[in-house]
């Protein structure tokens, strides 16, 4: 048992990175969209985009634009961490309320005239949606 200890002391002296992989490797590690949904709570609700909602929770790139893909990553990822509207009002993003029929979604863009847009209540998002509405 002395000598296990000593040469595992000695690894980790010499080799300090081989202590992090071998826990790294004794980790469950999980896919990154099984972690968020495990470690907090999801603030989107409901999808109104089933292209979207399997991109969100698969990452398949089916039914979007695939050079859309990084950007809508980084919104739905804000949206679903959102407690209030206003979390989505970040530099570039052009947040703003819609009117007439949709006139209780709010929209942030993605790129030229293609939008995410979603009616917030309650700190939840609802009937998320992705495409061009103009």
């Amino acid at each position: 048992m002395e000598d296990k200890v000593n040469k595992s002391t000695l690894t980790l002296s010499i080799f300090p990175y081989l202590f992090s992989i071998s826990i790294l490797t004794k980790c469950n590690l999980k896919s990154y969209n099984e972690s968020k949904e495990s470690e907090h709570r999801m603030a989107i609700k409901s999808f109104d985009n089933k292209n979207l909602e399997k991109f969100f929770k698969t990452g398949s790139k089916s039914g979007i634009q695939p050079h859309h893909s990084t950007k809508l990553e980084r919104i739905l990822d804000r949206l679903d961490s959102a407690t209030d509207v206003k979390d989505l009002d970040y530099p570039g993003s052009q947040l703003h309320q819609l009117s007439g029929k949709l006139k209780d979604f709010w929209a942030v863009k993605v790129s030229g005239n293609y939008r995410v847009w979603f009616r917030f209540e309650n700190e939840n998002a609802y009937d998320v949606q992705y495409g061009d509405y103009h």
